[in-house]
């Protein structure tokens, strides 16, 4: 793939949905059935149409920051047990640049296991932990936050505020999205980001033709049937593969 920068949040974004979209599009077994393709596509083509409404104006042409995605315990280095000093941080193989606006996202990592990969069934009960944990981890970041000459500006244009407004209007969810490529209309943060919008009086609706969507459908169906007959051959040689070496063993 071309290397490819950014000027914006909003290209950075648009660039993820694009890229969901192409997935689905040129991956030959993106979909299960044709039910399967008609929400795929509709879900792929509104989150592309809802990311203006989650980029934030005020930093969206803001400097990218570093993010390392296996920045955990394990991954630092300290002096000794009793100064707890930080003197080294390895392992930054999953590390990468995204916009600034997804520094203040609320921690993924406050109930351990991110949002994204949370229990359907223990949603309700998971979130309401995940705000508790949130509200003292929140207090304790203003705190120190307070302490540091170079933060001392309005309340509103602290961090920590941008972080309290994340949890309400969608950002938290939105950001696990870009996080997790290729998620479905299934996914709970999908739904989340739908409650969000439609308690805001904010659900768009996306006008996509009927001769569109059935093409689609009819391309993703020929291309499954196909890919499911290509995948056939390939696991008949390698049964057949598998029963020659067996046999030739045994004869050994």
């Amino acid at each position: 793939m071309k290397p490819t920068t950014f000027s914006s949040a909003t290209e950075y974004f648009q660039h993820v949905a694009n890229q969901d979209l192409q997935h689905l599009q040129e991956q030959p077994n993106s979909v299960d059935d044709e039910e399967d393709a008609r929400s795929k596509l509709s879900f792929r083509k509104l989150f592309r149409a809802l990311v203006p409404r989650f980029v934030s104006a005020q930093h969206d042409h803001g400097s990218f920051k570093l993010f390392c995605e296996d920045f955990r315990f394990g991954n630092i280095l300290v002096n000794n047990y009793k100064d707890l000093q930080i003197v080294a941080v390895v392992d930054w193989e999953w590390s990468w640049a995204a916009p600034y606006q997804m520094l203040y996202s609320p921690p993924r990592w406050l109930l351990l296991k991110p949002p994204i990969d949370w229990d359907r069934e223990q949603l309700p009960e998971l979130m309401e932990r995940y705000k508790s944990c949130f509200q003292v981890y929140i207090r304790v970041f203003e705190e120190e936050e307070s302490k540091m000459e170079c933060v001392q500006a309005e309340a509103s244009q602290k961090m920590s505020f941008f972080m309290r407004s994340a949890m309400d209007d969608g950002k938290l969810w939105f950001h696990e999205l870009i996080y997790s490529s290729f998620e479905g209309p299934m996914s709970i943060a999908w739904e989340a980001i739908q409650k969000v919008l439609h308690d805001k009086a904010e659900m768009p609706t996306l006008s996509v033709s009927e001769a569109e969507v059935c093409s689609f459908v009819r391309q993703k169906m020929d291309e499954r049937r196909e890919y499911t007959k290509q995948w056939d051959i390939v696991r008949q040689e390698r049964e057949s593969l598998l029963k020659t070496l067996r046999e030739n063993g045994n004869r050994d």
